[in-house]
C-alpha cells in the first residue's frame, strides 16, 4: 500500500500537467486500504489532450509502482483503472482525441450511437468498436510505458516516500515536496531559522547597572547586581 500511494505521489511531482497529491495516507478508509487526495494544478474549463494523458499516467502510478517494486500487482488499483479507462474512452469517443479524428462516437454520457445509427445489418458497428478499443488501448499503453519510465528513473524518491509513508502513515503535500527537495520531511532552512529565533529568545538581556541612588553605596549595589547575575547564570 505504501508503494502504491508513493507511485501516485512521484508522478504528481515529476510529470507536468499531472494532478498534485495534496495528502496521501495508508490508514484504511471505508473499503479502501489507503487513499490519496489529488487536485489539478489550476482550475480550467477546457482540458487539453496532454492533461488527460497526464491524468491517466498519474492514475497508473500506484499499479506501476507495485510492478516495479514487487514484480506483481494487487487489486488495489481497481478504482484507478476504472477512472483511467473512462478518461481514455472519452478521449476517443467524445472528444475526438485519437487517430480516428474529430468524430464523436458517443454522447458526453458515453452512450454509443454512431454504429447504431449508421449500420443497418452491416458489420460497421463491430468495426467501429474494434477501432475504438484499439485507440483506447494505445492511449493507456503509452501512458503505462511513460509511467514506468518516470518511476524507474526516480526509484530512489519512490523508495524514500514509500518508507516514510510506511513509518508515518500520512504525508502532506509539503512533506512529500520536502522529501523530493531535501530528502527529509522538513525544510532544513526553516529548521535553522526556527532554531536561531529560539536561541535569540533565550538570550538574557542584561540591564545596564543603574547609578546608585542618593544614600546608597555604589559598591554595595554592584555586589548585589553581580550576585543576581550569578543566580541567573
Amino acid at each position: 500500500m505504501a508503494y502504491h500511494e508513493a507511485g501516485h505521489a512521484v508522478i504528481g511531482l515529476k510529470l507536468e500537467d499531472a494532478d498534485m497529491v495534496q495528502k496521501v495516507t495508508i490508514i484504511p478508509r471505508g473499503d479502501a486500504g489507503g487513499y490519496n487526495l489529488m487536485t489539478p494544478r489550476e482550475e480550467k474549463y477546457f482540458h487539453r489532450k496532454s492533461e488527460f494523458i497526464a491524468q491517466i499516467t498519474g492514475l497508473l502510478g500506484g499499479r506501476t509502482a507495485e510492478e516495479i517494486q514487487f514484480g506483481e500487482i494487487s487489486a488495489g488499483a481497481v478504482n484507478d483503472i476504472e477512472k483511467l479507462t473512462e478518461i481514455a474512452k472519452n478521449m476517443v469517443r467524445v472528444y475526438g482525441m485519437s487517430s480516428l479524428g474529430p468524430i464523436q462516437y458517443a454522447d458526453p454520457q458515453g452512450n454509443v450511437f454512431l454504429g447504431r445509427d449508421y449500420t443497418k445489418g452491416s458489420d460497421y458497428s463491430a468495426g467501429v468498436a474494434a477501432e475504438i478499443d484499439k485507440e483506447v488501448r494505445a492511449i493507456v499503453d503509452e501512458c503505462h510505458e511513460n509511467c514506468r519510465k518516470i518511476l524507474t528513473e526516480n526509484k530512489d524518491l519512490l523508495d524514500l516516500i514509500a518508507n516514510n509513508l510506511y513509518e508515518h502513515e500520512t504525508l502532506t503535500n509539503e512533506e512529500i515536496t520536502n522529501l523530493m527537495n531535501y530528502g527529509q520531511l522538513t525544510d532544513p532552512n526553516v529548521e535553522a531559522n526556527e532554531e536561531e529565533e529560539k536561541v535569540e529568545q533565550e538570550v538574557v538581556q542584561v540591564p545596564e547597572i543603574p547609578e546608585a541612588p542618593t544614600g546608597v553605596d555604589q559598591k554595595d549595589l554592584d555586589d548585589a547586581f553581580n550576585e543576581l547575575t550569578k543566580k541567573k547564570d
